[in-house]
């Protein structure tokens, strides 16, 4: 074999070489985007599960506030009951 032909074959070996180094560089850079991946969506559900838990303890007190106001209402017009209630509205013409 000539010089040229030691040449392109060592060439052609450093090619091979690289490529296979280069599947290394691409397994590192796709394993590293799915962990970022996968760290993005465990952040995502956590948030979710923080801003449902806040929604839930704001429903829990505007019930509390409801019934509060219900029965304030109840004891403010005598009545023990929300049937008194309305059929108080109704002779009082607030409701047909």
């Amino acid at each position: 074999m000539d010089r040229t032909g030691v040449a392109a074959r060592a060439g052609a070996l450093g090619a091979v070489a690289a490529g296979a180094g280069g599947g290394d560089g691409l397994r590192r850079s796709l394993v590293l985007t799915f962990g970022i991946a996968l760290a993005g969506g465990l952040v995502l559900a956590l948030l979710t599960i923080v801003y449902t838990l806040r929604l839930e303890r704001e429903l829990e007190r505007r019930l509390d506030e409801n019934a509060r106001a219900r029965t304030h209402i109840l004891q403010k017009l005598g009545l023990h009951s929300v049937p008194e209630l309305i059929l108080y509205a109704v002779r009082k013409s607030i409701i047909a």
